[in-house]
């Protein structure tokens, strides 16, 4: 009886605790999977199969949109080697109060068509982000 009720009560906690992966933000785990660096196959299982193909890389759409939100890029053995993704201000400084690193950063003016678009990017060299 009590074999079976630890059974039961296993199988509930496996079905609903997701993966550790999967609980963290998506840009935590653009951290953990660069430092694992990961192959194509096991991004497209935590990020999923909606993305599109590039020469040596996928790249993952904002919805409903042609503009990308994330690239990764792999070398010749398909392990990850390059990676950015595009946030908005909120986001950013979830992400740069979730990873404490004396930040670098800097703005980079586009002009495109008739209107100015500022990039803010920021290197954090003490985590290679």
């Amino acid at each position: 009886m009590k074999v079976t009720f630890l059974f039961i009560i296993l199988f509930i906690i496996s079905c609903t605790t997701p993966n550790l992966m999967l609980i963290k933000n998506k840009y935590s785990q653009m951290n953990e999977i660069w430092k694992l660096k990961v192959i194509a196959d096991e991004i497209k299982k935590i990020y999923g199969e909606n993305f599109m193909a590039v020469e040596t890389g996928i790249i993952y759409n904002y919805p409903n949109s042609k503009w990308p939100k994330m690239g990764l890029f792999f070398d010749y053995d398909k392990r990850l080697h390059e990676q950015f993704i595009f946030l908005s201000e909120v986001e950013l400084q979830a992400f740069k109060n979730e990873i404490n690193c004396a930040w670098v950063e800097s703005d980079e003016i586009k002009i495109i068509a008739h209107y100015y678009r500022t990039i803010q990017k920021g290197i954090c060299s003490e985590f290679s982000i």
